[in-house]
């Protein structure tokens, strides 16, 4: 019987599969977040998943969809991938991707606003002046089911990118490795696998 086993291959060469295969998650999580909040909504009597629901998984979507263009340790996605989308389809990664830094990541854009309000009776307004002040929050809660499937559009399309683009990565590691000495790559120096520790909530990582 052949046992077939594999070493952690953690050479600068090996950055951009990495890369390409975490970008490749951030799509297809995001695919499944959309799949789940649209079920939810085709089975509420008014389309609608309710309050928590949405704002919960709208906040998740356009998180892990804009991980995928954002900068860090990993590289995101460029002008080459944008570039093989339609016009209709730069056109909504530019809203989504607006959405997510300018009303949920960041409180900048009118889709929310806080108004002050000085408060009397109409009818003792003359005798009491103003009774109270008070803030009342007003904000659009989440993405519309439009928004949803844009979403899952503009998903399956960088999906089929970086799908290819991984392939040829595969390819091109694979001829590197190959060009090494085999005892080399077998004794290659390996970090464990990742543990989650919360003390290092605030550690950049070292790889993509």
């Amino acid at each position: 019987m052949a046992t077939y086993t594999f070493v952690h291959f953690e050479h600068d060469e090996a950055a951009a599969l990495a890369r390409l295969e975490s970008i490749h998650f951030d799509f297809f999580s995001t695919m499944q977040l959309c799949e789940y909040l649209d079920a939810r909504c085709k089975e509420s009597p008014n389309g609608y998943a309710g309050p928590e629901i949405t704002d919960a998984f709208s906040t998740a979507i356009l998180i892990r969809y804009s991980r995928a263009f954002s900068s860090g340790v990993r590289r995101g996605l460029g002008e080459e991938a944008l570039s093989i989308l339609s016009p209709e389809q730069r056109a909504n990664h530019e809203r989504i991707r607006a959405f997510r830094d300018k009303h949920v990541a960041h409180s900048v854009n009118a889709f929310e606003d806080t108004k002050v309000q000085a408060r009397y009776c109409a009818e003792r307004v003359e005798q009491e002046g103003i009774t109270s002040v008070s803030a009342a929050h007003y904000r659009v809660v989440g993405l519309s089911s439009r928004d949803v499937g844009d979403i899952m559009d503009l998903c399956k399309t960088f999906l089929q990118y970086v799908e290819a683009e991984r392939q040829k990565e595969k390819m091109r590691l694979l001829s590197f490795v190959r060009s090494m000495p085999l005892e080399d790559v077998q004794s290659r120096p390996s970090s464990p696998v990742l543990v989650p520790d919360v003390s290092k909530i605030g550690s950049r990582r070292s790889r993509p």
